[in-house]
């Protein structure tokens, strides 16, 4: 052991010449010499800490400076940390290398406490700390503070001194413990650096918002022993965003509802384009009538003339037959001609009944080859109304092509009218279709608004349908449920004027 104790003492002589020797202790780690410069750096005489172990020089929560230092007694190379004299972090800063001490046969015996005045090197870096506008500061594994700039102690004014050797998180923070989200522990748990953005609570009641960063300072084995953090304010940076993100969302909204707007205005054109067919089939239409009508009137004629020279009944009969036939068809196209013929905008007093019949007549055909039954409940001597004749048609006429199409099976549809108590008439058209939901007879009577599927209607049938009623001072609504049919119920007064 003495021989150990000898090349301990040649060793750290053989430093002395070279550098400023402070301490040595042996392999059970006790202090085996403490220098005049230890006494400054440290504060403690050689009579206080020779002969005791070096644990007793950095106690509680810094016992991992003395933990490392012992381990270059167990194979570490070196192990160096800063240190600062007690008074100011603008004084004299020391770093502090712990050597291991071998013998001839490369054996560990001890170690050695070398010291370098890195008070310049230091406050250059202050200067440059100090020019960064971000709040920096350095710690240690221990989140003991051992550089901070001007910004960073601008957060805590009055206790600029006291920062150095202090915990970040109880100076900073107010903890006991360093933060669950504190960037500074990941970048120590990592070897990485590390960023986030929090929010807090600003001296005004709004949000602050804080964007952290930390970096590894690494020694030459890629061990990170200090961290250098950067706090950022970003609360301006943040509002923008977030007043970006929510035009970027409004944006979006105004997106969805102009492509929205767009498909209804290509279903309104459709729709708009089939309604031009209609009317170009409904001009075709009464073209025809016109042209088949002379040369049945001609027919007609001639058949009267057979029958007056025919003495033969088998003949006389067949003859008759044929003027039969010709007479229904003339009906027929009288009926189309009047439905198709342009309105004068004129009112007369109607019958409603025989207008119910008369479009019952004109569509006599679809109902047959669609299986439709019609039931007439129609009250008798109704008083006449004032109306629009091939308007009121009109809407008879879509209100029974809607029934049609609600029953693709075929099924009923029952036709009622009477006289009610407030001077007015009713008349109901009821089907036994495939009804009509809650949700769309919000909007049924409104123009381009279609419960048929694609190309199957307009949408324009029942928004006519209520305009001319209302036109006549009138009221249509609608009774429904899925699966339930449907009861359109129209309501005309008796003796009224047209109404704008």
């Amino acid at each position: 052991m003495s021989s150990d104790l000898r090349l301990i003492c040649e060793y750290e002589e053989a430093l002395r010449n070279v550098c400023n020797v402070l301490f040595s202790f042996d392999m059970s780690g006790n202090l085996l010499s403490w220098h005049k410069s230890a006494e400054e750096i440290f504060g403690c005489f050689r009579e206080q800490v020779v002969g005791k172990s070096v644990r007793t020089l950095w106690p509680g929560e810094k016992r991992s400076i003395a933990n490392n230092m012992l381990g270059v007694l167990n194979g570490a190379a070196k192990y160096a940390f800063m240190i600062d004299t007690p008074a100011s972090r603008t004084l004299e800063s020391q770093i502090i290398t712990t050597i291991p001490i071998k013998d001839q046969s490369s054996q560990v015996i001890g170690a050695t406490g070398v010291s370098e005045n890195i008070t310049h090197s230091r406050t250059f870096l202050q200067s440059i700390l100090d020019g960064i506008e971000d709040s920096v500061k350095i710690v240690d594994r221990d989140f003991t503070i051992i550089l901070f700039n001007e910004r960073a102690s601008k957060r805590h004014k009055g206790i600029e001194k006291t920062l150095i050797g202090e915990k970040c998180y109880e100076v900073f923070w107010g903890k006991n413990q360093p933060c669950s989200h504190c960037v500074t522990r990941k970048c120590f748990e990592t070897n990485r650096p590390q960023q986030t953005i929090d929010s807090y609570l600003g001296g005004e009641g709004g949000k602050q918002y804080i964007e952290f960063f930390s970096f590894p300072i690494k020694n030459e084995f890629g061990e990170t022993v200090y961290a250098i953090e950067f706090e950022r304010d970003v609360t301006e940076r943040q509002e923008l965003e977030q007043k970006k993100e929510k035009q970027r969302e409004e944006l979006g909204k105004i997106v969805r509802e102009l492509q929205l707007a767009y498909q209804e205005i290509q279903s309104m054109q459709s729709k708009l384009l089939h309604a031009e067919k209609l009317a170009s089939i409904g001009q075709i239409t009464s073209c025809i009538a016109h042209e088949l009508d002379s040369p049945l009137t001609t027919i007609s004629g001639y058949c009267e003339l057979i029958e007056e020279g025919l003495k033969d009944e088998n003949i006389l009969s067949r003859v008759k037959i044929i003027s039969n036939q010709v007479t229904r068809c003339q009906k027929t196209i009288r009926g189309v001609l009047d439905y198709s013929r342009k309105s004068k905008d004129l009112k007369t007093f109607q019958d409603v009944n025989m207008l119910i019949k008369k479009t019952i007549s004109l569509m006599e055909y679809v109902l047959k080859v669609n299986r439709i039954r019609v039931l007439l409940e129609l009250e008798n001597n109704l008083p006449l109304v004032n109306v629009q004749e091939n308007q009121i048609q009109q809407v008879f006429f879509n209100l029974l092509r809607n029934a049609i199409d609600s029953m693709p099976d075929g099924g009923e549809i029952k036709i009622s009218s009477f006289k009610r108590d407030d001077n007015t008439l009713q008349l109901i058209f009821k089907d036994t279709g495939h009804g009509i939901s809650a949700a769309k007879q919000k909007n049924i009577f409104e123009p381009f608004f279609t419960t048929k599927d694609q190309g199957k209607g307009t949408g324009l049938g029942l928004s006519i349908c209520s305009d001319i009623v209302r036109s006549h001072g009138g009221s249509i609504t609608v009774e429904s449920g899925e699966g339930e049919g449907s009861k359109f119920i129209t309501i005309l007064p008796i003796n009224s004027e047209k109404v704008e």
